[in-house]
């Protein structure tokens, strides 16, 4: 069996931030976490220009909080069946050259439907065959067609198509043959102004996008009102939630009157977007944080509860349209239920939507901040203003960065401590792993010394497992860095937004230049040692974290004027002995 870097040594498990060493338990938090990605990218698309890059921003950020690797290419020869893809080698290339001959084309933007289908076919087909990614290749290139799709005036129902149809119609393009990608785009391509979907049947002989949202915003709005003064009782569960969708769309959706979860998609079976809603519901009802107690005691917190199931019940997007409008109604009635009557004069439905959706993709605190002001405001509480609120913008820019800099330099020496010594732990058990392995390499083995190894190589995992749970841990909590201070003067002052932006790819930029040092001095120690093996596990973190820093501007531009110099040539070096450690490996294997 040929080596694999991305799986974890012994298993057909790829390696994962989330610790996960079985490939099925895997999958299933892989699509739990994706489909939450997948729902904010259609709210709001990843702006870009249709390019390779593009599909690689994409890629990173639907996987990123899973595989180191999320939105690079992958470095081994990979196969599904008999369907053989790009050599690594040739991936860059060959997407580049795909990519410019869809330039060229205009993206097929300003053709018709039939053509449009004929080359998008075309240009699904060579992308799969190229196949940049170890994983979730299927489920970027419906991103990014998507977005093609929209630009030329389309748009695609992935839930008028199965699994197994998109596996097959792939299959026959490999072979250069595109007819069943065409059929299959043929049942889910539409025009952009027209909702003519089975689940969307319009109502009163609506034919347009247009109309239908004038229409749309007529009879929700009006039924938002009445559910405001005339409130729906229920259990605040998942039939709570379909009669609150039936009372807003039934007048304009046929399909709102069955009042069921009717949004599917390849992605994720009816099943399993039922299961993920019922626990959804248990998790609300056993929070007992979220209680006229609290919200009496600490608005705050009761707001960041509200905020968090809320959001949690937005991602599960049970209904195809007016998702959003739903999760905010119930929201309300939840809080109401609490004796908390959410002020409406901070809200409009747009407002809630879109930082909803920043919420779920990690960009938490406009939303929090909503939920506070509407917490408190309904609670008739005015928040005090600070020393800093009133201070001049001038003066508190300069008293904001001092402190978030300290605060910063404080919590990364604290967590540059911790990962210091989770990777002490793993190099110590991957020694005695190493140990044990050759001593059974020169004799003769024995049931005893196998358990030991046995032993040894789940210390390993665990340990290994630890390091990369912090490390994705220390990358989502990234998001709080925006300290009280910095936050309450994004509200009030008009050179905030800039502060809070400088701050935050300062702090990255000191805390990838530590990590960066870190791990060229350990690669460096572990080698004089003859620890090759170890070395290049530090290698690919190394590259991770280059390629990282690259994409990022304002965190390139926040670096040291040395450490930018270095950035090209580090990143070249590190995949040049990459290259030549898995090429030793190989011939070794041989």
């Amino acid at each position: 069996m040929a080596f694999n870097p991305y799986l974890i040594p012994g298993t057909d498990c790829l390696e994962n931030k989330l610790g996960f060493t079985d490939r099925k338990l895997l999958a299933q938090a892989e699509q739990e976490i994706t489909s939450a990605r997948l729902m904010a990218l259609v709210t709001t698309p990843l702006q870009g220009k249709l390019d390779y890059p593009h599909l690689k921003a994409i890629h990173h950020t639907l996987f990123q909080g899973i595989y180191d690797w999320a939105g690079q290419e992958r470095t081994v020869q990979t196969s599904k069946g008999l369907s053989r893809f790009e050599w690594p080698e040739r991936i860059q290339p060959e997407a580049q050259a795909l990519f410019d001959a869809l330039k060229k084309e205009g993206h097929l933007q300003g053709v018709g439907r039939s053509q449009f289908i004929q080359r998008a076919a075309h240009y699904f087909g060579e992308l799969n065959v190229i196949h940049p990614f170890p994983e979730g290749n299927g489920r970027t290139q419906r991103v990014l067609f998507d977005q093609i799709a929209r630009q030329a005036g389309y748009e695609f129902d992935w839930s008028q198509t199965t699994k197994d149809q998109v596996i097959e119609a792939v299959v026959h393009a490999y072979a250069v043959d595109t007819s069943k990608l065409e059929v299959m785009f043929e049942q889910t391509l539409f025009p952009a102004d027209h909702l003519i979907t089975r689940s969307h049947s319009l109502p009163s002989g609506l034919s347009s996008q247009s109309e239908l949202g004038a229409a749309e915003r007529n009879f929700s709005t009006r039924a938002f009102i009445e559910l405001v003064d005339d409130p729906l009782q229920g259990g605040f569960d998942l039939a709570h939630l379909q009669a609150i969708h039936r009372r807003l769309f039934e007048s304009v959706y046929f399909h709102a009157r069955d009042a069921g979860i009717d949004y599917s998609h390849a992605d994720a079976s009816d099943e399993s977007r039922k299961a993920r809603l019922d626990n959804t519901f248990e998790q609300l009802h056993r929070d007992g944080l979220l209680s006229r107690g609290t919200a009496g005691l600490d608005p705050d917190l009761y707001a960041a509860r509200l905020a968090h199931h809320a959001a949690e019940l937005w991602v599960c997007h049970p209904f195809r349209d007016g998702n959003a409008r739903s999760t905010l109604v119930f929201t309300e009635l939840l809080a109401r239920s609490h004796g908390v009557e959410l002020s409406r004069t901070t809200l409009n439905v747009r407002t809630f939507g879109t930082s909803i959706a920043d919420f779920v993709r990690g960009e938490r605190q406009d939303f929090l901040d909503l939920m506070q002001r509407m917490v408190r405001g309904g609670l008739g509480m005015e928040r005090e203003q600070t020393v800093v609120e009133l201070m001049a913008p001038e003066q508190a820019q300069q008293t904001l960065t001092s402190q978030a800099q300290i605060n910063l330099q404080t919590q990364q020496q604290q967590q540059r401590t911790e990962l210091a010594r989770l990777e002490q732990i793993r190099d110590t058990a991957q020694h005695a792993l190493k140990d044990q392995r050759g001593v059974l390499e020169r004799k003769s083995v024995k049931q005893a010394e196998s358990s030991e190894l046995d032993r040894l190589a789940k210390a390993f995992a665990l340990a290994n497992r630890d390091v990369k749970q912090f490390e994705a841990q220390v990358h989502a909590r990234a998001e709080y860095r925006e300290y009280e201070a910095l936050k309450i003067a994004r509200q009030q002052h008009p050179e905030a937004a800039r502060v809070v932006s400088d701050m935050k790819a300062r702090s990255q930029a000191i805390d990838l230049s530590e990590r960066w040092k870190g791990l060229e001095q350990k690669i460096l120690n572990l080698g004089a040692q003859g620890q090759h093996e170890v070395v290049v596990g530090y290698r690919r973190e190394l590259s991770n974290l280059l390629s990282r820093i690259d994409r990022n501007e304002p965190v390139k531009a926040a670096l040291s004027q040395t450490m930018r110099d270095r950035l090209g040539n580090a990143r070249q070096e590190n995949e040049r002995a990459i290259g030549q450690s898995l090429e030793r490996g190989r011939e070794r294997e041989r």
